[in-house]
């Protein structure tokens, strides 16, 4: 029953609840929500729903939780990405941590910099231009 409030909150954007859950139980932060094999944690539900408030919520109570990875293996940089959210992708590439995140390879061997060449996007951030060139060379 939590962790439904803590998802259905950070879905609905909600950050003095969230604030004061995690302040309860930062554990929240990193259970796994869905059903089955197919889940993600706090942190892909408010990439996929481009709640860059939530993800800075989350980060101050639970720093790490950037790291976790979802039922597919992909941090919230893929879900930012796959669901076309630029807010929190410019969010996430100016995190200290976001080296980290965009050669991560998800379950099917794609980075966040795959999934960005491979989309529609008609502007590819500055950072992932810059990382793209250097990969290259």
């Amino acid at each position: 029953m939590e962790m439904e409030s803590t998802v259905y909150a950070v879905k609905q954007g909600l950050r003095v609840a969230v604030r004061k859950m995690l302040g309860w139980k930062t554990s929240l932060a990193y259970t796994h929500a869905g059903n089955g094999n197919d889940w993600a944690t706090s942190i892909h539900i408010a990439a996929n729903e481009g709640r860059v408030n939530m993800i800075r919520e989350l980060l101050f109570h639970c720093p790490d939780s950037l790291e976790m990875l979802n039922s597919n293996g992909q941090n919230a940089l893929h879900v930012a990405i796959l669901n076309y959210k630029t807010g929190v992708v410019r969010f996430l590439l100016n995190s200290k941590e976001s080296h980290n995140l965009i050669d991560e390879p998800d379950n099917d061997g794609n980075t966040p910099l795959h999934l960005l060449a491979a989309s529609d996007w008609i502007s590819v951030p500055a950072k992932l231009r810059r990382r793209a060139s250097t990969k290259q060379e």
